[in-house]
């Protein structure tokens, strides 16, 4: 019952305006430890294994960073950055949104209802975490790819949709009953 002690707390000291507000603050900082995760992992994957890579293959020069594309690609990478820059002028839409936001946008609802969940005390099992995740990356890249709705262009719609469905999706995992003999 220690998970307990600072959602407690919260319900019975404070009233639901500063509960809010709280709250808010603690999603904002489960984001912000997730994002410099997120930028530690882009780094290393960037500067240990695909510079390595790269360097190895003849792909880049020594002196540039692995982020940046170095122009020296391998055979095809011309024609896929040219399908990329096609797609996203495509998908940019009357918004104007930048390029890749959607993606973003995506990631964002995947991890909403996990780390909501988390941030209020309530215990997911893997699975249902593994369903929520699943269900807004679906239901986000589905309305936007699958341009459903009149403001699919707009990566922030697709989004609220994927959130609320997610967020439903883990409170329906979290009251349904566990079945017995079966690992979590």
């Amino acid at each position: 019952m220690a998970d307990a002690v600072i959602p407690t707390y919260l319900v019975e000291r404070f009233g639901p305006i500063v509960r809010g507000l709280i709250t808010i603050g603690l999603l904002a900082a489960g984001y912000s430890t997730l994002e410099g995760l997120l930028v530690a992992v882009a780094a290393i994957v960037g500067n240990d294994l695909y510079r390595s890579w790269a360097l190895r293959r003849g792909c880049a020069r020594s002196g540039r960073t692995a982020g940046a594309p170095t122009g020296q690609t391998h055979a095809g990478g011309a024609g896929a950055r040219t399908f990329r820059a096609r797609l996203r002028s495509a998908h940019a839409g009357a918004f104007g949104c930048d390029p890749g936001a959607e993606r973003v946008y995506g990631l964002f609802a995947a991890t909403f209802a996990p780390v909501l969940m988390g941030v209020l005390g309530v215990s997911l099992r893997p699975r249902v975490v593994v369903a929520a995740a699943l269900t807004a990356l679906l239901v986000h890249f589905g309305i936007y790819y699958g341009q459903i709705g009149p403001y699919w262009n707009n990566p922030a719609v697709p989004a609220t949709w994927a959130v609320l469905l997610s967020t439903m999706v883990a409170l329906l995992g979290r009251w349904m009953p566990q079945r017995t003999g079966q690992p979590a």
